[in-house]
């Protein structure tokens, strides 16, 4: 009879539930909704190893986080980033710049609009990062601090969640050992013997 060790496939099993565990997490969180019953898993799960990611994500709550709700979001305040968040001589100075104007085709653009449309490129493209540089940039970046801070935890969590797969990941690729006990008896080498050999030579033939 095969002689099939259980320790390995019990192994990839728990991989498997750690890759499958971090695909639901990822779901759950770009959707908004509450982790619930995936937190206790994650503790049991990743809690040792990666316990900042598990603490980033346990701080999420239901929050929208995906790209997709960042940039439904920064619709509602774009234009109040355009606008200096103070008044004299910054207005007159945005004023001033606004005059001059880029070209889309056969239709004026000014500056702001220009960088309106690159921090929408980015979110559509997942370049969360770039797009948050690009508002802190904008004169009215105060009147945008809630928008600022939910990107900043969307970051975060991102980063948290690929920290997880890569764990999973790891722990699947890594070459797999088996334990003394899970080998067969047969392939276990031979005791050592304890006997002297030079105790050996003196000892008395067999039934002498």
């Amino acid at each position: 009879t095969a002689f099939i060790p259980a320790q390995p496939v019990v192994a990839d099993s728990a991989h498997t539930e750690a890759m499958l565990l971090g695909i639901a997490t990822r779901r759950t969180v770009e959707n908004g909704k509450a982790l619930g019953n995936l937190l206790p898993r994650l503790q049991a799960t990743f809690g040792q190893t990666q316990s900042q990611a598990v603490e980033t994500l346990s701080s999420v709550g239901e929050q929208p986080l995906s790209n997709a709700a960042l940039l439904s979001e920064f619709e509602s305040v774009a234009d109040q980033l355009v606008l200096p968040a103070g008044t004299g001589w910054k207005r007159i100075q945005y004023e001033a710049l606004s005059l001059f104007v880029l070209r889309r085709g056969d239709r004026p653009i000014s500056p702001s609009t220009a960088r309106l449309d690159r921090v929408r490129q980015n979110l559509i493209a997942g370049e969360t990062a770039t797009a948050l540089r690009l508002v802190r940039e904008f004169p009215g970046a105060p009147n945008g601090a809630d928008w600022i801070a939910k990107a900043e935890k969307a970051i975060a969590v991102q980063k948290a969640l690929d920290t997880l797969d890569q764990a999973a990941l790891a722990a699947i690729t890594a070459p797999k050992v088996p334990s003394p006990a899970s080998l067969p008896t047969e392939a276990l080498p031979a005791p050592a013997s304890t006997v002297n050999p030079a105790a050996e030579s003196i000892l008395p033939a067999g039934g002498e």
